[in-house]
């Protein structure tokens, strides 16, 4: 079960008269951007690992150094699979 929180609309005013609004639409932005927040860390980690690697470290785990964005989407994407 979930709770939303009920806000005034028209601020004070708004809030004498009884008008309030839900703010559902607000929750999901806000859960949309740190889940979005959360990939990019992922990626950002992965890619500087990955970066910091010599070309004969990549060789050794079979990667070329063009690969790395590709890697890091990936992995990013794998560990924050898409919300519905």
């Amino acid at each position: 079960m979930t709770t939303q929180t009920v806000f005034p609309v028209g601020g004070v005013a708004g809030a004498w008269r009884g008008d309030l609004r839900e703010t559902s639409r607000f929750g999901a932005l806000k859960a949309r951007l740190e889940h979005r927040w959360a990939t990019y860390q992922t990626y950002r980690a992965t890619l500087d690992e990955l970066r910091m690697l010599s070309d004969r470290e990549l060789d050794d785990i079979g990667v070329n150094r063009w690969d790395i964005r590709r890697i890091a989407r990936e992995a990013a994407e794998q560990a924050h699979p898409a919300q519905a």
